[in-house]
């Protein structure tokens, strides 16, 4: 080849040249499309695990929310009713409650039903009969039987503080809760003898 080029060879020389550079124009593209393809697929992954923990997220919101609900819904806390023990007059709505039971009449026994579920909804202590009448299903009847047991608690309460309090030395009361404990020394012989 001669060192000389003329001018159809460079002509040649330079369209091969910009032909070559198309090409590597189109392959450099490709591998550009890769690798903004290889960014794309990284891209997705990252927001595939940002949903997959989203969605636990709200698995979980939701759990906590169902536990919390089913441990302080509505129906445990207000729709049922549990049992009124704790009214002040219970020993009365009890007294009312065995009378119902106790009587034969229909009417009677109904009357005492109600009776007793009006003094159960009651807030304070009752203090007589009379004070009662004026709630509805309270008549002179209930309220003499109000009276009555409220009288019997009164006398309940005077007996049990005028009754005679026995004060025993702890020696003694050992002896007199546990016999058989052999505590021969510490009683006298008289005491000995009234354990037996």
């Amino acid at each position: 080849m001669s060192t000389t080029m003329n001018s159809r060879s460079i002509t040649d020389y330079i369209l091969k040249l910009e032909k070559e550079n198309s090409e590597l124009r189109k392959v450099r593209a490709v591998l550009g499309d890769i690798d903004s393809i290889e960014e794309s697929r990284t891209k997705i992954e990252q927001l595939k695990k940002l949903l997959t923990e989203a969605n636990e997220e709200k698995v979980d919101a939701l759990n906590k929310l169902n536990d919390l609900e089913y441990k302080s819904s509505l129906y445990h806390t207000t729709s049922r009713v549990t049992s009124k023990s704790c009214t002040p007059n219970q020993g009365l709505v009890n007294r009312m409650i065995d009378l119902a039971r106790a009587s034969n009449d229909f009417y009677k026994s109904a009357t005492y039903q109600k009776a007793a579920d009006v003094i159960s909804n009651l807030d304070y202590e009752v203090q007589t009969g009379e004070s009662l009448m004026h709630l509805h299903g309270i008549g002179k009847g209930i309220a003499a039987k109000v009276d009555e047991y409220l009288d019997e608690q009164d006398s309940d309460y005077e007996r049990s503080l005028s009754a005679p309090t026995l004060s025993l030395s702890p020696p003694t009361m050992t002896a007199l809760l546990f016999p058989r404990l052999t505590m021969r020394n510490t009683l006298s012989p008289t005491m000995l003898a009234s354990l037996r």
